[in-house]
């Protein structure tokens, strides 16, 4: 902890072009299990981080902040053992939190924080217990969508929050193709469309575990889960975002399927045809998509975008870190520009650089808090202001900082470079 209190007194400076840094902060106070923690924002600014102690499952603890402010809490939401916390936050600044409780039963609790109020004081049950990898998405309007699936069962279940009203009643949906289907990944565009996407076990095939899609357009109901059934069903990755985009990895190689305006699934060719080291994807609000990953040699960082309705472009490899990387995250803004925080595995220290039309590819520069940081998670604001939550190695303590991305309004050079 020595080198954290050091290092927290040392004058805010630039990272890359154009980003400053408040001092880290200690948002946990206590010890953090390294998988649970998770990071929600609107695009204000408002954030919230929740997690679980020391352990996948403990006590569900939360902290918040208003944009412009300090962080609050950290508050304890669950009286028992929790698992699977998430959060969302309407424009509003209103938070809602789930959960899982341990016992009894595994039912899904929620619990809601209006803005400048505290959590309210009883938490809702929201399940009928057996409850596994509930899924939370919020839509522009505000209106909360969750999924889950039903250990004993086997089925999905879902609950819809419209704006300034209570939770309807859950609605089931199963599929006689798949047993025990359990959702990954929920999402919203701006079209009221939702699609969850997970993985189930498909009774065609003894013991074979395949890729589900489900679909609801605003207030209709949901799809029963269709099956994906991708070549030699091997699937290490499915992203999946607001323009229902998802890119998976098979055996040979990486793949992407689009969903078309009619709600068919087709395939689209992806830039890379080997199997990818790394793999991560960002949309903007213009549903533009960019696509980061680790070449076939060491170091080698391959950069594709695809405009709203376009193709993906030729990978971008221009003179590439030739060094390995690991923990790649990225945000991609509606003008086009890049931060990407990465982590040198022999340094023990996480890079940032950035990719602006204006100003190209910027020097990487170490985000350096702690001697190890772990599984940074990045959020980005309309009004450039980044909110990053990291786990220190060394203490296993939460920490939080707010920084802000101010990118040149003229173009300064026209040619992109790497630097080192």
């Amino acid at each position: 902890m020595k080198n954290i209190i050091l290092l927290s007194l040392i004058l805010v400076q630039p990272l890359c072009a154009g980003l400053m840094w408040d001092r880290p902060v200690d948002i946990s106070q206590a010890e953090v299990d390294l998988h649970t923690y998770r990071l929600s924002s609107n695009s204000k600014g408002d954030s919230i981080a929740i997690w679980t102690e020391e352990k996948i499952i403990g006590p569900i603890q939360a902290v918040t902040k208003s944009a412009g402010r300090e962080w609050e809490g950290p508050v304890k939401l669950s009286a028992s053992n929790g698992m699977y916390p998430k959060a969302v936050i309407d424009e509003e600044g209103t938070i809602t939190a789930i959960w899982v409780n341990q016992l009894p039963y595994g039912n899904i609790w929620s619990a809601t924080k209006k803005t400048g109020q505290a959590w309210e004081n009883s938490p809702t049950a929201l399940s009928n217990g057996f409850s596994l990898s509930p899924q939370i998405a919020i839509d522009s309007q505000g209106s909360i969508l969750l999924i889950w699936g039903e250990k004993s069962s086997g089925k999905i279940f879902s609950r819809i929050k419209p704006v300034r009203e209570d939770w309807s009643s859950s609605q089931e949906f199963f599929s006689e193709y798949l047993l025990s289907s359990m959702p990954s990944q929920l999402s919203f565009n701006r079209n009221g469309e939702s699609v969850g996407v997970g993985r189930g076990l498909c009774n065609l095939f003894e013991n074979t575990s395949v890729p589900f899609v489900i679909t609801r357009f605003r207030d209709t109901p949901w799809s029963d889960p269709h099956a994906l059934y991708i070549e030699e069903n091997i699937l290490s990755q499915l992203m999946l975002t607001g323009e229902f985009v998802c890119i998976y990895q098979e055996e040979k190689g990486t793949k992407c399927l689009i969903r078309s305006q009619e709600g068919v699934w087709e395939t689209s060719d992806f830039p890379s045809v080997t199997k990818t080291s790394h793999l991560r994807i960002s949309s903007n609000n213009k549903g533009s998509l960019v696509a980061v990953w680790e070449g076939s040699s060491v170091g080698e960082i391959c950069c594709s975008t695809k405009p709203k309705g376009g193709k993906w472009q030729a990978p971008d490899t221009t003179n590439p870190l030739k060094r390995a990387i690991s923990n790649l995250q990225i945000i991609y803004d509606d003008e086009g520009g890049m931060l990407f925080l990465f982590q040198d595995p022999k340094m023990h220290k996480f890079l940032m650089l950035t990719n602006t039309p204006q100003e190209g590819w910027s020097r990487p520069s170490a985000f350096t808090i702690g001697f190890q940081e772990e599984r940074p998670l990045l959020k980005l604001s309309t009004s450039g202001q980044i909110v990053i939550v990291w786990r220190d190695y060394e203490s296993k303590h939460l920490f939080a900082s707010t920084g802000i991305w101010k990118k040149p309004a003229v173009p300064t050079s026209s040619v992109s470079k790497w630097w080192w």
